[in-house]
């Protein structure tokens, strides 16, 4: 089954380590190691960090924390494939358990309610998990242009969220259906939808043509090469 302590490297990793962050623009406001002040006021790690000026609490405050409020949400112990549970759970530490899990359901043709529930478990553990891994970044990759569309300001951490997906490593585009979803998300980011210096990042790029004959894989081979690394912001209650 799939390993937590693993995993929670991977999102610790993502949240900008063991630090203490308050980043401009984070609807979260201040947070360590991911977790944040405004969402989770009662969190046992900020008294040691408001009573000792700023020490470091122990780590296993916040191992229990994101056990006890993502990992086990998402039935992570039960999950047989790593990487779908890493994915799963690093999503649900960025954006929140209800839409991470309906994000899962809805690729595994599952009864969409934000809740991981058994026969969402038995789907998930059926599902090929390229297939899924390849479906469940685009859906990631949809929510967060639609963030951008929807709130300007926060298109300067687009990058860093398409970073956050690849950086787990086992992104594979084997899904016809994901290379088109790509082609169509990396189109809009290339046309200036998004206002984004794209050029700068992969040059020469100015239209869907590159996609189509460089293909998929080469473009975010050369996407991940040339991506500047941002802390991505939380966006709503978790």
């Amino acid at each position: 089954m799939a390993d937590f302590d693993a995993a929670l490297k991977k999102v610790i990793q993502n949240e900008g380590g063991y630090v203490l962050h308050n980043v401009s623009g984070d609807p979260g406001g201040m947070t360590y190691a991911g977790i944040s002040r405004r969402y989770h006021p009662s969190w046992p790690g900020w008294a040691v960090i408001d009573r000792e000026g700023g020490a470091v609490p122990p780590r296993a405050m916040v191992s229990d924390f994101y056990r006890q409020q993502f990992w086990r949400r998402i039935c992570g112990d039960l999950i047989p494939c790593n990487a779908v549970a890493e994915s799963i759970f690093d999503y649900a530490v960025n954006v929140d358990v209800p839409r991470a899990v309906k994000s899962a359901q809805a690729v595994v043709g599952a009864k969409i309610d934000g809740v991981f529930g058994p026969r969402t478990l038995a789907a998930v553990k059926e599902a090929d998990p390229g297939r899924f891994l390849d479906a469940y970044a685009v859906r990631k990759m949809q929510f967060y242009a639609s963030v951008c569309t929807k709130h300007p300001a926060r298109r300067k951490f687009l990058l860093g969220w398409i970073n956050r997906i690849l950086n787990f490593g086992h992104f594979k585009v084997s899904c016809d259906d994901a290379v088109q979803q790509f082609q169509l998300i990396f189109t809009q980011i290339i046309l200036g939808n998004f206002y984004i210096p794209f050029q700068e990042l992969i040059p020469g790029i100015v239209c869907n043509a590159y996609i189509q004959s460089a293909g998929i894989g080469t473009l975010i081979d050369q996407f991940r090469r040339r991506m500047p690394v941002r802390r991505p912001v939380h966006f709503q209650r978790k």
